[in-house]
């Protein structure tokens, strides 16, 4: 059993381009601890992840987790061309190394792209499954964790079945919980299942049609419900809210600031509605 008023806030960053020196010293003045580094695909090779850990160690942010590229098809561990595959692998082979380097502790990875037809569910599996197995032990070697993170529609990933078949590949993976992303199962059922595999959250709100990312309280996540349920499982990682600063389009309301997940993650654990800045806009 935890605590969740002692768990770190977290923001990802959404694009490595964005962050600067300054980016970091008001992540923490807005009461961010930690980040998520999240690359843009067509810009990753000559990232220079070093000066952001000098960023972030000033600032006193910790540098929690990688999300591996998933912005192109060439990303995609689970492509039924062999080739893309293995240059998929080798890509996120050299992220891993880059983010260990670092101290990154968690490297969260998509198991596929979409849309996946129901016909080729069974092959496209066995694929993601091993790569998975090869970057699981090229992760390990690197000590650091990749986090599976569960995907919405036809996507691999979509139900805990999925989960379980998906980190059986390597008995070092664990879960990435994105809470936006539960189509065909509950929160609650998702997490009897998987619950001691969860080692990093993705935080926003839906609307249980589509993945949304809102605000926690703009959507219909019972939050009280989950705060607990997270707290039962142990769960002892950083609150990652995954939500940008902009509106997405399917929502009107401001654009946040970083006392926004501040004043919102701490209404949750103090189990109070928070407040509702946005309204939906479909």
């Amino acid at each position: 059993m935890t605590d969740s008023r002692s768990w770190k806030i977290g923001v990802t960053s959404g694009g490595i381009t964005h962050l600067t020196a300054d980016t970091y010293m008001a992540y923490k003045k807005g009461g961010i601890d930690a980040i998520e580094l999240s690359y843009v695909y067509a810009l990753d090779e000559g990232a220079d992840i070093h000066k952001q850990k000098g960023f972030a160690d000033k600032a006193k942010v910790t540098l929690w987790s990688m999300h591996l590229p998933w912005h192109h098809q060439l990303c995609n561990i689970a492509h039924k061309e062999k080739e893309v595959r293995v240059k998929s692998v080798a890509f996120d082979t050299e992220m891993i190394k880059k983010a260990a380097d670092i101290g990154i502790r968690y490297a969260v990875i998509h198991p596929s792209g979409e849309p996946i037809a129901a016909e080729d569910r069974y092959e496209v599996m066995e694929y993601a499954k091993e790569c998975l197995a090869t970057l699981g032990k090229a992760a390990k070697s690197e000590g650091i964790v990749i986090a599976v993170e569960n995907l919405p529609r036809t996507c691999l990933g979509n139900c805990s079945k999925d989960m379980l078949d998906l980190m059986s590949a390597d008995d070092g993976l664990r879960m990435c919980f994105d809470v936006n992303h539960l189509l065909l199962e509950s929160h609650s059922e998702l997490m009897k299942h998987v619950s001691e595999k969860i080692v990093t959250l993705h935080i926003s709100d839906y609307d249980f049609i589509n993945e949304r990312h809102w605000m926690p309280g703009e959507g219909r996540i019972d939050w009280m419900q989950l705060i607990d349920s997270l707290e039962s499982i142990g769960y002892n990682g950083v609150f990652m809210y995954e939500i940008g600063l902009k509106a997405e389009k399917t929502i009107i309301r401001r654009d946040l600031a970083y006392t926004d997940f501040y004043n919102n993650h701490k209404a949750l654990a103090n189990r109070v509605k928070p407040e509702i800045i946005g309204i939906p806009n479909l």
